[in-house]
């Protein structure tokens, strides 16, 4: 785990004894533009984020999750990086980060109220439980490389 990936998010439920409660995070891109939305309970914006449904496979829980903050379909996706942190009330979770390259206009999905863009380099120090500066760097550096270095 990198330092300063500490869990700030949502209440998670809690998995079966010794598993992990699975997460993504989907980093959105509009053009070359940031794409974070405000939840309705307020607060700052975010990147879409949710947990897997039962029996979902990674790229239709970031799919689902694009469609439900986006209101669109079919974005290109990647996977960025994975992640194990401490969750709320001990236990661990398996957090898959994805980029989605949008192809269409982002609107404000069922689980948003706002849509709020960033230019590259302008995130504020905190995105959610992602650190802003973390991203970025996430960004720079595609995940076949990250695997093969060591």
């Amino acid at each position: 785990m990198s330092p300063g990936l500490a869990y700030y998010g949502p209440p998670v439920a809690a998995p079966p004894s010794g598993g992990f409660a699975v997460l993504a995070h989907v980093i959105v891109m509009d053009g070359t533009r940031y794409a974070l939305f405000r939840p309705h309970h307020g607060g700052e914006p975010v990147f879409p984020h949710g947990a897997f449904k039962v029996g979902e496979a990674p790229a239709e829980a970031a799919r689902r999750l694009v469609k439900e903050w986006t209101g669109t379909d079919n974005p290109k996706l990647e996977v960025v990086d994975f992640l194990t942190r401490d969750g709320p009330g001990g236990h661990k979770t398996l957090e898959f980060v994805f980029r989605a390259l949008l192809t269409d206009a982002p609107k404000v999905g069922p689980a948003a109220s706002e849509l709020v863009h960033r230019n590259r380099m302008e995130l504020p120090d905190r995105v959610g439980t992602l650190q802003g500066r973390w991203i970025e760097d996430a960004l720079k550096t595609g995940l076949n490389y990250k695997l093969t270095r060591a």
